[in-house]
């Protein structure tokens, strides 16, 4: 889970922070505090810089961290170094310093026997109108930066087979990026950022360099209109691998993305399959955050539409949808109190490709609407152990034990609309862990309430039943008993349920005992 973040923290030392001057900063400090930042990562400086007057200069700045083994994975570890080229801090006179970096420089990333192998990637990286100005005070430093353009390209991987250009392009540009963060490192570190980008537009475009083996894979697009948010807390001595320590030892982040619009295309072909997606979009959100307090993990994509197509897809398939979206909060420590948790998943509008209602509905018999799922759940629980110790969930895998406990189950909203009928509901849900449910010896006893509303149900129900695809038994007693049991709305295909079920296995439905057993 750590390397989720790496980025963001190797991000913040090649780009960082933001702010007005509230005093006098020196080259040696920003240097200091990039080393102080690095170093809570687990990144070592292997260079130092030459002095030029009061001004720092690297002909090669380099840094690398150890990748620990992985027995688990049977992966053995090693050293990734990175290494950029002519980056200089000067003090522009005003108590500011600038961090400067050429226009196109060389970068490589050197893994030493990293998974048993060694390997030297060489890429090339731009830097068209680059600014980054840092001030502030030595244990607090803002910085403020810009740029026409940043890119990075993929030119060459040297392994245990010898050394190969990139059979094609694999590149990454921002266009238009500007932003302010601020780091400061007196005791626990802090970083904060918020920054804008016009574009992000990535290609890869790359062809099989073996001519008994041809093939090619494309995967070309761009986000637009990103603007993002995010802060962190990093213990000057944390460990990385060790997750668990890190977070009690107040290891924090919290960051929100958006976009207003994307598009990309993928393209994969060999000699015996090709596959090909293509999507666009109205743009999105995306949020991420772990602490102490847990891990949530939100996004959401507006007017999403794709089209795919392959060897294996017997028709090109073409859809779009209103919205995409998948949530998720829960604790990571264990403790003996209750903790939080939540999950949501969005499908709204989901417009079926016409072949598929051909093959579902040929006759038409169905109102061909676009398809809603929607789920929003929230709950209590504990947890027995630390979700991010891999050998406690390790031992949980081979032993067949359950990481924690649920007492309260809430179902905030569950809405599924098709084919003319539409089923909303809410429910909440108490848990006890001390008895067994009557419906499984293996669960726990619950009971609790539940609404319902059922619109144009028992009518599908009866189309479905004529076009043969519910035998007429079942579709007859399960429209029956709904129409029984439910009360009448604003029309007969409108109902109603108000359901009650106790610990005990006492069932209710608007007030009409149901048996169980």
């Amino acid at each position: 889970m750590s390397k989720l973040f790496q980025p963001l923290a190797t991000g913040a030392i090649i780009a960082a922070m933001s702010g007005p001057a509230l005093a006098d900063v020196t080259p040696s400090d920003v240097f200091a505090q990039w080393t102080q930042y690095a170093d809570a990562f687990g990144y070592q400086s292997l260079s130092e810089p030459e002095m030029q007057g009061d001004n720092l200069f690297w002909p090669e700045f380099s840094m690398s961290m150890e990748i620990p083994a992985d027995p688990d994975a049977d992966m053995t570890g090693g050293i990734l170094t990175l290494t950029m080229e002519n980056v200089a801090m000067t003090e522009r006179g005003d108590g500011t310093v600038a961090i400067e970096v050429p226009e196109s420089s060389t970068m490589t990333v050197v893994g030493d026997g990293f998974n048993g192998e060694d390997f030297t990637l060489t890429a090339t990286l731009t830097a068209e109108g680059y600014d980054m100005v840092a001030s502030g005070t030595p244990d607090d430093i803002t910085y403020d930066f810009d740029s026409v353009r940043i890119g990075i390209s993929l030119d060459e991987f040297d392994g245990k087979n010898g050394t190969f250009p990139t059979p094609g392009e694999m590149s990454v540009i921002l266009e238009g990026m500007e932003g302010q963060s601020r780091v400061t490192s007196a005791g626990l570190i802090q970083a904060m950022q918020d920054f804008s980008i016009v574009k992000v537009a990535y290609n890869i475009d790359v062809t099989s360099p073996k001519p008994d083996e041809p093939g090619f894979f494309k995967w070309i697009g761009e986000s637009r209109g990103i603007t993002s948010t995010a802060s962190g807390t990093f213990p000057p001595d944390m460990d990385m691998t060790d997750m668990v320590a890190a977070i009690e030892a107040g290891y924090a982040v919290d960051g929100q993305m958006t976009y207003t619009g994307g598009n990309s295309v993928m393209d994969f072909s060999d000699d015996e399959t090709s596959f090909k997606l293509s999507t666009i979009s109205e743009g999105g959100t995306f949020d991420i955050a772990m602490s102490a307090a847990g891990m949530t993990y939100d996004f959401l994509v507006n007017q999403l539409n794709f089209t795919a197509e392959g060897s294996d897809i017997p028709f090109p398939i073409r859809s779009g949808m209103a919205a995409f979206g998948l949530g998720i909060s829960v604790p990571l420590m264990a403790s003996d109190t209750d903790q939080t948790f939540g999950a949501s998943l969005t499908l709204t509008e989901v417009e079926l490709p016409p072949e598929v209602w051909m093959m579902a509905d040929p006759g038409n018999a169905l109102p061909h609407d676009p398809v809603t799922a929607e789920l929003d759940v929230s709950g209590v629980g504990k947890l027995f152990v630390d979700l991010m110790d891999e050998e406690e969930m390790s031992t949980l895998g081979m032993t067949g034990g359950v990481p924690g406990e649920v007492s309260k189950l809430v179902i905030e909203k569950l809405l599924i609309s098709a084919a003319g009928a539409t089923i909303a509901a809410d429910a909440d849900l108490d848990v006890d862990n001390s008895a067994q449910s009557i419906f499984d010896s293996d669960m726990p006893a619950f009971g609790g309430t539940a609404n319902l509303r059922l619109t144009g149900v028992t009518g599908l129900i009866d189309k479905l039943s004529q076009m043969g695809l519910i035998p007429p038994g079942p579709a007859m007693m399960a429209s029956g008993m709904a129409k029984q049991l439910g009360k009448v709305e604003t029309g007969p295909d409108d109902l109603s349920a108000d359901v009650v079920l106790t610990k005990e296995g006492s069932l209710t439905v608007n007030g009409n005992p149901i048996p169980l057993q």
